[in-house]
């Protein structure tokens, strides 16, 4: 399968080099700024920290200042001109442009959800229905049913990622609640079978939170690590009606994926992913 490429993959790629490279001159962002661009030390530190992408001319005019060498400025001014480009989400009136542009680059993805089927797994009936009934933050109301079919559009082409061949490793934690929550009334029954069918994946690994542990640590919510490109700082996304957060630190990063593996050690051995599902769905209504 070919990978489409990713522009927000490539700015961020883009603001950390550029960053190590000023850090590794020994220069601070107002020398830097002043003496290279001309601008203020605001411009710069928006352009290393990914607010602001850098003109090829500014890559250039960086790099002669911080010494680097014509090979690794030639490659720096043509990932400037791959971030400047537009990526095929941003096609679509969605929310989730950032984060859709590194899921996109990503060679591995850890996600666990508590209350809904992660949008990688949804059937199409179940994302209508749930787009449907939802309002996410932002919105005063309901999508209405054009809107609808664009964010389909959009998750059809989103979901290729999970395909056997796509060179991307998954690792979903589902809590048997989102998976019991009934979306659709029947539909669940197809969703489930389609998980079934998904897990079966050799890129894909599926456990099943069971409900009859009680307490665990993954009714504070749902999150997904990404593991990006080597020059691309990995990430973690959390998701609340309060807006979406993209978490990079050591620690923060840390955190998420133990949780993580505390989640996998709560569920059953993977081998019994099917067992699991197959009981969910005889037992849906």
């Amino acid at each position: 399968m070919t990978r489409f490429r990713s522009p927000a993959s490539d700015r961020r790629q883009l603001a950390t080099s550029l960053r190590a490279l000023r850090e590794g001159a020994e220069l601070s962002l107002e020398d830097a700024a002043s003496r290279a661009l001309d601008a203020s030390a605001a411009k710069l530190s928006r352009i290393e920290t990914g607010k602001q992408i850098a003109g090829p001319r500014d890559v250039r005019d960086l790099c002669h200042l911080y010494g680097v060498d014509e090979a690794q400025t030639a490659a720096l001014v043509e990932l400037a001109s791959f971030a400047r480009e537009a990526g095929w989400w941003e096609a679509y009136d969605i929310h989730l442009d950032d984060y859709i542009g590194l899921e996109t680059a990503a060679s591995r993805i850890q996600q666990f959800e508590n209350s809904v089927v992660p949008g990688l797994l949804q059937t199409k009936s179940y994302a209508a229905e749930y787009l449907e009934k939802s309002v996410n933050h932002g919105r005063p109301t309901q999508r209405n049913k054009s809107e609808i079919q664009e964010f389909l559009k959009m998750q059809h082409i989103r979901q290729k990622i999970v395909a056997p061949d796509s060179g991307v490793e998954f690792a979903f934690v589902l809590d048997e609640a989102a998976l019991r929550r009934a979306v659709g009334g029947a539909e669940m029954r197809s969703q489930v079978a389609h998980i079934m069918q998904v897990a079966q994946y050799p890129n894909v690994r599926i456990q099943v939170l069971p409900l009859s542990i009680g307490a665990s640590p993954g009714q504070q919510g749902g999150f997904t690590v990404l593991t990006l490109p080597a020059d691309v700082p990995n990430v973690a996304y959390v998701e609340t009606l309060a807006g979406f957060m993209l978490l990079e630190s050591a620690e923060e990063l840390s955190r998420f994926k133990t949780l993580f593996e505390v989640l996998q050690k709560f569920c059953p051995d993977e081998a019994r992913t099917l067992e699991e599902l197959a009981r969910i769905l005889r037992e849906l209504p």
